[in-house]
């Protein structure tokens, strides 16, 4: 987990899945993988550059940075080939954890990743969506409000497209104008 310098403004961060997402598990034969496509890669543009958030990988793609496979670096690159126009080589800032038991739900990971940075940059405040093409249920997160409030799903066989870019870009701005008048539990405040 990289460390930053915190400011006024609070670090706001996305939650992202690959397959799903940026694609639509269109396997391909030939480079015995899922194609990412042109069109997600241009509205994740969008709420970059709508948002200014940063990424953190929650998709399994994440093993092959966890594994070595890859760098965040080398990630970020392989993205600019497939149209990613953010240019900062730290706009993929993290990567979650492994799963520790094969059923154990991506959101608690994400909860867990967000616990972590908030113990490590003391007074962080947080702004962040989840976006992926998996169920509240199956991310496990169906029964928690807060989760909930920051989750975008996306048609896994479609991926990202202009109204999943605009729930993003919508849940970074209610975030923004919620802030002051209730506090989260992840940011070690009161419940909303």
């Amino acid at each position: 987990m990289r460390n930053c310098n915190i400011r006024d403004a609070p670090m706001r961060i996305l939650f992202l899945d690959i397959d799903g997402v940026l694609n639509g598990h269109d396997y391909c034969e030939v480079a015995e993988s899922c194609s990412i496509k042109g069109q997600c890669v241009g509205h994740l543009n969008r709420v970059i550059r709508d948002t200014g958030c940063r990424i953190v990988v929650s998709s399994a793609w994440r093993y092959m940075v966890g594994e070595k496979g890859m760098t965040l670096t080398g990630l970020h690159y392989l993205l600019r080939t497939h149209g990613l126009t953010a240019k900062p080589t730290d706009l993929i800032w993290d990567v979650i954890r492994r799963d520790a038991t094969p059923d154990e739900p991506r959101g608690h990971i994400i909860r867990e990743w967000i616990l972590q940075y908030r113990s490590a940059v003391r007074g962080a405040r947080v702004h962040f969506c989840v976006l992926d093409d998996l169920s509240a249920e199956e991310m496990g997160i169906a029964d928690d409000p807060y989760m909930m409030r920051r989750m975008v799903r996306t048609n896994g066989k479609s991926g990202l497209n202009e109204v999943s870019a605009q729930q993003v870009i919508d849940v970074f701005q209610d975030l923004e104008r919620s802030e002051s008048e209730h506090h989260n539990p992840i940011n070690g405040d009161r419940p909303a």
